[in-house]
């Protein structure tokens, strides 16, 4: 088939145009109008080699957009799971913190037990404080809470001639 080009003008019916213009879909008519005359020109096997031609170029095109979809969403499925990742081994570090802090507890409770003294300047006070990133009084309020048969005088500091184990201050 030729390239040039030329411009075709024919006489039809105007009810026949109106209604094929409202039937058809923008550009459609002149298209099937094309098609006819090529069928007519080269018979319908050539135009219809054409016409498969063009589908297969259109539905390459619509595979494009489509691997380009794929793509896109495996970026943001990467970028998810990385964010995920992150957030996970942001969970796994504060549970580890608050599991150091707990397991810190369990031993000043065990020391507290004993009848050792905790008051808010204590070493291991601090310690817990620093584990559980709070203030040495609420290390203090939480032992309390947790230990309610233990007496006040346990998380003060010894005075001068008092035993420095509050269980011996109590007798």
């Amino acid at each position: 088939m030729s390239e040039s080009r030329s411009q075709v003008n024919f006489t039809v019916d105007a009810e026949a145009h109106e209604r094929a213009k409202r039937r058809s879909e923008y550009g459609e008519l002149s298209e099937r109008l094309r098609q006819t005359i090529n069928e007519l020109a080269y018979g319908t096997e050539v135009t219809e080699r054409k016409r498969l031609k063009e589908k297969l170029e259109d539905l390459r095109g619509d595979k494009r957009d489509v691997d380009k979809e794929i793509e896109d969403l495996r970026h943001q499925r990467d970028e998810l799971e990385r964010e995920i990742s992150r957030v996970e081994d942001r969970l796994d570090a504060l549970m580890d913190t608050e599991g150091e802090y707990e397991g810190f507890l369990q031993a000043i409770e065990s020391d507290l037990h004993e009848g050792m003294r905790f008051d808010p300047g204590h070493g291991k006070i601090e310690r817990a404080a620093e584990l559980g990133d709070c203030d040495e009084q609420d290390v203090i309020d939480a032992l309390r809470e947790r230990n309610p048969e233990v007496p006040d005088i346990a998380f003060k500091t010894a005075t001068q001639g008092v035993p420095p184990n509050w269980k011996e201050a109590m007798i």
